[in-house]
């Protein structure tokens, strides 16, 4: 009697086709249809590399392990035995036929068992990654029999023979081929993405460091990088190179289909553009002369100090009143070497990148969620590591996640620049205005805070309105959801843990009311150590901010010798005799807008006397507020447009100065007001 048949699945979608299988005594009726419908999982925002072998059949890049349980091999004595006892039988017997169908049957077996550990290893791997790049393998060539060898006399020498026949039943067995086919469909049917990367190298180059040797492959399992000295279970060593390299795959595609979807860019579409020679080094062909070609910022730095010290060298500036003046910013130039530093090597670190992209993972696609996080990570990021960091290190890092998440830049790029400025009102180190003020206001960190954290919230909330109203509401960015990013894996976990533990560090030295100098220098000493024993060619003398050093410097001299000639009475005169913190803040922003921040509130706070420590407050809130409407506002915007001419972001000038002088007359009026308020 025959048994009835076995219903594998529900068919869904439309039959398209029906074929009939035998296999064995079995028969299979295999449908093929068309439009089944996907069924998608839940985003991970994690990616995976595999590397296949025949020790274990998959090796992930975070080191997990999945066996090959090598079913020919558990039968090979089974499967002997049959076949012994085939061709003991009398051909064309009924013997024969039965002995056939044994070893048929336990070839079927293995072969289903096989099917069955591949089916378990891709759902062991589909749910969990949004993104698995595997190597491309030639499993034909790599189990071709090893070429004979002649000896010139006739004969043959060794050629390996026996230990490749091997090595091609192992590859055989671990049936790379199946599984690869059964992985792409489930992947297509849960949504995900596979990648497939070329393999070459991927074994005996550093996962570290690059270097790239045979040496490097001391053993099957031992992967020694002779250049950086790295270790690792080699598997594990491949399946990151070979993640590492789905990813810049991957990235390499979505940036050149975002590219080629964006509108057409106007490369120099800016009313104000930074030249693109700042800073570039032209090195002469006998490599021993180089020439710094410097641009128009660099020449308005470098003639400040000069100008300043004219002053100071002609007498208009007492020689006393210089050592004086820059005797005062001395700590201050400290703490500005120490912040820029910990704030580079932080980035080279990818403490940046990695929240960046976290923070767009935990999004889940929704723009509402992304918003209130970037808002949050630019805020904080400028409380605490002072408004460049926001506006020089994490504007490319946003920029350089919107391609890959898919986002539109533009709001990614105005959250940054907009929150550099209004957000650094809550701490001493958030702007270089309120250390230059410390000294004249007479309060401690905490007690600063106190006094300016009603203003800072009323100053971010107003600019997250803004940047919701005029760059991320739907009718302005044009998309419903994003694309999470897939999260990459940290180069050297070390210096990642290094840099976050020491600005962790710094953060808590600012709340035990360290001194700002002291505190920013002890945790760039921290990372320049991790980063002199695990990377140091990372530390070149362009961490230093030698422009910005040269700037205040000359500022220093400049300013009070216009001072002493004229400046005080005219700035006098712009803000009355009435103390209004209104007029006051007004006035600073105003010449923010016109001259530049610092040099506008170095000149203002100059005939504020100390007693006046509310007009003084108003005074930082216009020169930080402020200082949203030109390019020139502030040093931050400045280097803020470069980044984006670099990463081909257009600003509308004409949108950009609107937003921002509406940001300025709405925003200002209730920072002060909050000031105000709570005095």
């Amino acid at each position: 009697m025959y048994n009835a048949a076995l219903e594998h699945r529900r068919v869904s979608g439309i039959v398209k086709t029906i074929s009939v299988k035998r296999k064995g005594r079995r028969w299979y009726v295999i449908l093929s249809c068309d439009q089944v419908p996907a069924q998608p999982l839940p985003a991970t925002g994690t990616a995976v590399g595999i590397d296949l072998g025949v020790v274990s059949l998959v090796t992930t890049s975070g080191g997990d392990h999945i066996a090959n349980q090598r079913h020919l091999a558990a039968s090979a004595d089974r499967l002997a035995a049959a076949q012994q006892d085939l061709a003991r039988k009398k051909r064309g017997s009924k013997r024969r036929r039965k002995a056939a169908a044994r070893v048929a049957a336990l070839h079927a077996k293995v072969r289903r068992q096989r099917l069955d550990g591949a089916h378990k290893a891709a759902l062991a791997l589909v749910p969990g990654y949004d993104v698995i790049a595997h190597e491309v393998l030639d499993v034909t060539g790599m189990t071709r029999r090893a070429a004979p060898r002649l000896d010139g006399a006739g004969g043959w020498l060794p050629n390996g023979a026996a230990a490749k026949s091997g090595l091609n039943r192992s590859i055989l067995d671990a049936g790379w081929g199946v599984f690869l086919t059964i992985l792409s469909h489930k992947a297509e049917s849960a949504g995900r993405e596979l990648i497939a990367v070329n393999p070459a190298n991927t074994s005996r180059t550093c996962s570290r460091c690059g270097h790239c040797a045979k040496e490097n492959r001391v053993t099957q399992a031992t992967f020694a990088c002779t250049a950086c000295g790295h270790t690792a279970h080699a598997d594990v060593n491949a399946a990151v190179n070979i993640l590492r390299a789905g990813l810049a795959l991957r990235d390499a595609a979505a940036e050149a289909a975002w590219r080629e979807a964006a509108p057409r860019r106007e490369r120099r579409s800016h009313l104000f553009s930074i030249p693109r020679d700042i800073g570039v080094a032209e090195v002469m062909c006998d490599h021993r002369r180089v020439w710094r070609r410097l641009g128009v910022l660099d020449g308005i730095r470098i003639g400040l100090l000069l100008l300043g010290l004219v002053f100071v060298a002609t007498g208009l500036l007492p020689l006393r009143e210089a050592e004086e003046s820059l005797g005062d910013i001395a700590p201050l130039l400290v703490f500005l070497v120490g912040i820029i530093v910990l704030a580079e090597l932080t980035k080279e670190a990818q403490v940046f990148d990695a929240i960046a992209a976290r923070m767009a993972v935990f999004g889940r696609g929704n723009y509402t969620a992304l918003f209130v996080l970037c808002t949050a990570f630019a805020s904080f990021v400028t409380i605490f590591l002072n408004l460049d960091t926001t506006a020089v290190l994490l504007t490319p890092v946003m920029l350089a996640l919107a391609p890959k998440a898919r986002i539109a830049a533009l709001p990614l790029a105005m959250t940054t620049i907009w929150l550099a400025n209004t957000a650094s009102l809550l701490l001493p180190v958030s702007n270089l205005t309120n250390l230059l003020g410390m000294e004249k206001i007479g309060l401690d960190a905490q007690a600063f805070a106190g006094r300016m954290w009603a203003p800072q919230l009323v100053a971010i909330l107003v600019t997250m309105a803004f940047l919701w109203t005029f760059y991320w509401r739907r009718g302005e960015r044009r998309d419903l959801r994003y694309t999470p990013p897939v999260l990459e894996p940290v180069g050297d976990r070390v210096l990642f843990a290094a840099a976050s533990a020491a600005c962790l560090l710094f953060i808590g030295a600012l709340l035990a009311e360290v001194e700002v100098g002291v505190a920013a220098a002890a945790a760039a000493l921290i990372v320049v150590a991790a980063f002199a024993v695990r990377d140091r060619a990372r530390l070149t003398w362009n961490l230093v901010p030698w422009q910005l050093l040269i700037f205040v410097t000359g500022l220093f001299l400049v300013v009070p010798t216009l001072s002493r000639w004229g400046l005080a009475d005219l700035m006098s005169g712009l803000l009355g005799d009435g103390h209004d913190p209104y007029r006051t803040a007004a006035v600073g922003a105003g010449l923010a807008n016109a001259i530049n921040n610092l040099p506008a509130y170095t000149a203002v706070e100059a005939v504020i006397p100390g007693a006046r420590q509310d007009q003084l407050l108003a005074l930082l809130v216009g020169t930080n507020v402020g200082p949203v409407v030109t390019p020139w506002a502030s040093l931050a915007t400045l280097l803020w447009f470069e980044s984006c001419r670099r990463h081909d972001v257009a600003v509308p000038m004409g949108r950009f100065l609107l937003t921002g002088a509406g940001l300025a007359v709405v925003g200002l009026p209730l920072t002060v007001w909050a000031l105000v308020a709570t005095s």
